[in-house]
């Protein structure tokens, strides 16, 4: 009999690319792609090639600080931060706008790991500052709503409004000069205690 409650979420471009991260510990630098490690030899369309070459060109790779990581508001020991992104370009996937442009890396999480597994530390990436060709998906356009989950039609019908405005034209190859199909968009709830990924959800156009 309980309420279903009223949640405010933010939505992101979603990029057609392939998912991959860079891992950072204290001593310590790798790659993934969602499923499994990669590395140069062993590759997933090249990004482990591309993370690996801009590690040996710049040793604080992705330019990231524990400052700016926010590390240093933590009270308790770090194991390593994750940093989420999609790779897309040329030769990743096909039929978008993204397609048309060079391999890039655009970020659009980072987590903390400490020794418990459990822990869900997600950062604020918004203010990050990047190196050339990385790109952080929160300087495209945005989409916020909040949803009564009593009665969600409305935010159903504003959602569908967005996604085929964001199939129709891709927002990031937009501000890359390049016109043509987007994927969807990804919302993440932002509503205090219901940050977890579990909560989090895309929306994908037809075509």
């Amino acid at each position: 009999t309980a309420l279903m409650p009223t949640l405010s979420f933010e939505g992101t471009v979603k990029l057609h690319g392939t998912c991959s991260t860079i891992v950072l510990g204290k001593n310590a630098f790798y790659c993934q792609s969602r499923e499994r490690l990669i590395s140069p030899t062993d590759d997933n369309a090249g990004f482990a090639r591309w993370a690996h070459s801009l590690a040996e060109n710049q040793p604080n790779v992705l330019g990231l600080k524990e400052s700016q990581m926010d590390i240093l508001r933590f009270n308790f020991a770090w194991k390593k931060v994750a940093v989420y992104g999609e790779w897309a370009g040329q030769g990743v996937q096909g039929g978008v706008a993204l397609a048309n442009l060079p391999k890039q890396f655009y970020i659009f999480a980072a987590r903390v790991f400490t020794d418990d597994p459990q822990d869900e530390i997600w950062l604020d990436i918004r203010n990050w500052i990047l190196p050339e060709g990385i790109y952080n998906i929160y300087n495209f356009p945005t989409f916020k709503i909040d949803i009564n989950f009593e009665s969600p039609e409305y935010a159903v019908a504003e959602i569908n409004k967005w996604v085929l405005e964001t199939e129709a034209e891709c927002p990031v190859g937009k501000a890359f000069g390049v016109s043509g199909i987007g994927e969807g968009i990804v919302f993440r709830c932002t509503t205090p205690g219901w940050e977890s990924c579990a909560y989090w959800y895309k929306c994908k156009g037809d075509k």
